[in-house]
């Protein structure tokens, strides 16, 4: 076998074998995209959902004993303020279960999340009621200590 044939097949074997690396690169590339896509569509928006549910479900829950406590109409104001951020965040949650259904995770905690805030809107209600029965009932008494105080003065 002639020299220039053996350097031409040693050149063929290595056109051909940079053909191979290429190849397997360019598909390594498509499957790393796929998992970037993946990543970007499904799990990201994932954590940025739980990370808003934490702070907002934490805010709603101090407020609403701090107004438990108080009586306070700020931290009302607050309280409402965070029911509504909440309940966007369960929303996009379940948005994002309905888009993504290999989210299995998400879509239980969502469930017993959104069940657990309504249990909670609920008894927040209550003690709102509970509350403006407490302020009637002290404008009443109020009402009646002056009218009491003014027939002691006759």
């Amino acid at each position: 076998m002639k020299l220039s044939h053996k350097l031409s097949l040693g050149f063929l074997s290595l056109v051909a074998l940079t053909a191979g690396l290429g190849t397997f690169a360019t598909l390594r590339m498509f499957s790393v995209s796929d998992g970037a896509e993946s990543l970007s569509d499904r799990y990201v928006p994932q954590l940025r959902i739980a990370s808003n549910t934490q702070v907002h479900a934490w805010t709603l829950a101090a407020a609403g004993r701090a107004f438990g406590i108080t009586g306070d109409n700020r931290w009302y104001d607050l309280t409402q303020q965070e029911i509504k951020n909440l309940e966007k965040d369960i929303q996009e949650a379940e948005d994002l279960v309905k888009a993504q259904p290999q989210l299995v995770k998400l879509k239980e905690q969502s469930a017993v999340l959104r069940e657990t805030f309504e249990k909670y809107k609920g008894m927040f209600a209550t003690t709102a009621e509970a509350f403006v029965r407490v302020d009637a009932a002290r404008v009443s008494m109020d009402r009646s200590i002056r009218e009491y105080a003014s027939l002691l003065d006759a």
